[in-house]
């Protein structure tokens, strides 16, 4: 039976589709005129709306990891930075119209959290402000405080809505898989050089041909680090530890996941930083001993498997790709180039220099931080011709290669306290969801877990920046709390109530009746 209302409205969709494909087209066309590029920007943003309304969760999920940036808007924020903002501005709608609908967020975790952003904002209020120069202000240095706000309402926006169970598989692939993005500004190179120019204003550049070790050696080769491919890699790594845990990931039976695991960790080398190689053991070898795997089989062959691979990689590490000597310089006793070992040595000497000179300045920070924001003609005397050590940019950046330093110099201890307070409140979080998650999300529980803590401790004892890590842990533990809808708590069984025992009658008293 044929239904004219439904082929009406059919007809006027398909008008208007093409309506708006012709107007586009226009714009397009005429993208060199600033003002049809930012009307062509608004028509696809109102076309994208609706699927935004409906899945703008699913999407912050998926853009977590990645480091697309919105080259069109001034300042150029990341995509993910957008996306936090956006999702928590649509729950919050979305919540107001539909009473039915329940944040699951913990408040165990949200009030460490809302401490941090009070500090932030006094301490910002008493330095000189936020500092954003793209506003007209004489200070620089407000994107990190965007930053840090954009980790504090990230986690809101996480935590916003509850992950079904069905799609949890789905989404933790979302979540680390969709981080292999990062490898794009590094393939650039290889497309046709018309090509780079659109693919680098979508996805910055990032460190292909580093030129931080030969600021510190003068002579010597130039080391190569593709500083794109390497995350890249440990998110495909960290998602299949996420979603098989080690036992599925070394099950002989599924012959592909262990040799993709061992090309990821391959590939993480390529960086050429020994942070990757140090948060990688460590996040592997506190998520084997969560899995309880020290006391099963898997130990011995685990230990002969690691004996097997030094055996026959130890000889030659001296031959590798000076990157992949670099990121292993931080081994002892294994024979490398004596360039890559001392391109390592020298960044760590720097960092102790840049450490040493700032702890002094430590005591008078501690009630009232110094912030985050940075005078422009100190910026202005930096990037000079006669400008000082890079030490010293380093020091006025507040870039101290240190988590500790980051917190305590900027907001003193009003901030490493909300610090604490909050990583307390995220592995308990998450050990909890661990102990008493549902079975089917045993393996995405433990390596959150896991990673948290190698990340924790990662950040206090190795290298750590206050503002460029808190969206890291808030991440993983809004995309916890997301999946498990909250905390998770040992069910309490209600005791059975003691039934009376009734005392038999006496045989006379039975007799007498």
């Amino acid at each position: 039976m044929f239904n004219s209302s439904a082929a009406i409205r059919s007809l006027i969709i398909y008008a208007a589709c093409m309506a708006v494909a012709v107007v586009l087209g226009c714009l397009i066309a005429n993208i060199e005129d600033l003002m049809s590029f930012y009307l062509a920007i608004l028509l696809v943003a109102v076309m994208v709306l609706p699927m935004l309304l409906r899945w703008h969760h699913f999407w912050l999920i998926c853009v977590w990891n990645t480091t697309a940036v919105l080259f069109f808007v001034p300042g150029r924020p990341t995509l993910l930075l957008a996306m936090v903002f956006v999702s928590l501005a649509i729950s919050i709608v979305q919540h107001a119209l539909n009473r039915k609908m329940e944040f699951a967020y913990a408040p165990s975790i949200a009030l460490p959290l809302l401490l941090i952003l009070a500090v932030m904002l006094i301490t910002a209020r008493l330095t000189g402000g936020i500092g954003l120069n793209i506003l007209g202000s004489s200070e620089v240095g407000g994107r990190r405080y965007i930053f840090m706000l954009g980790g504090i309402v990230g986690y809101f926006a996480m935590a916003a809505h509850r992950i079904p169970p069905e799609k949890a598989l789905l989404c933790v692939v979302a979540f680390y898989l969709f981080g292999v993005t990062q490898a794009i500004s590094d393939l650039a190179h290889f497309f046709p050089p018309s090509w780079v120019y659109y693919i680098l204003l979508l996805v910055p550049p990032t460190n292909w041909w580093e030129g931080s070790d030969t600021d510190f050696i003068a002579e010597g080769p130039h080391i190569g680090r593709l500083g794109g491919i390497a995350p890249a890699c440990v998110s495909v790594a960290f998602c299949l530890l996420a979603v098989y845990g080690i036992r599925g990931v070394f099950d002989i039976k599924k012959i592909w996941r262990l040799p993709v695991f061992l090309a990821a960790f391959a590939g993480s080398l390529f960086g050429g930083y020994r942070s990757t190689f140090v948060l990688f053991t460590l996040t592997f070898g506190l998520l084997f001993w969560f899995e309880g795997l020290p006391k099963s089989r898997y130990l011995p062959g685990m230990v002969c498997g690691m004996l097997m691979l030094l055996v026959v990689v130890l000889p030659f590490t001296d031959r590798l790709p000076l990157t992949v000597q670099r990121s292993l310089a931080v081994v002892p006793y294994i024979k490398l180039n004596q360039f890559a070992r001392d391109a390592a040595e020298d960044t760590t000497e720097w960092r102790e220099r840049v450490w040493l000179r700032v702890l002094p300045d430590v005591p008078k920070y501690l009630l009232v931080g110094r912030g985050l924001g940075i005078s422009a003609s100190d910026v202005a005397g930096a990037t000079s011709a006669i400008a000082g050590t890079q030490a010293d940019t380093a020091i006025m950046a507040s870039d101290f290669h240190s988590g500790p330093l980051s917190i305590i110099i900027p907001f003193g201890l009003p901030g490493m306290l909300g610090f604490i307070w909050f990583i307390w409140a995220g592995t308990r979080a998450l050990y909890f969801n661990y102990r008493y998650g549902d079975t089917g999300l045993r393996h995405i529980n433990t390596f959150l877990l896991a990673a948290f803590v190698a990340r924790t401790i990662f950040f206090l004892a190795v290298f750590g920046s206050f503002f460029g890590d808190l969206m890291t842990f808030s991440g993983m533990l809004g995309f916890g709390v997301a999946l498990n809808g909250g905390i998770r708590k040992p069910v309490r069984v209600p005791k059975a109530e003691a039934v009376p025992q009734l005392t038999p009658m006496p045989v006379h008293a039975r007799a007498w009746r």
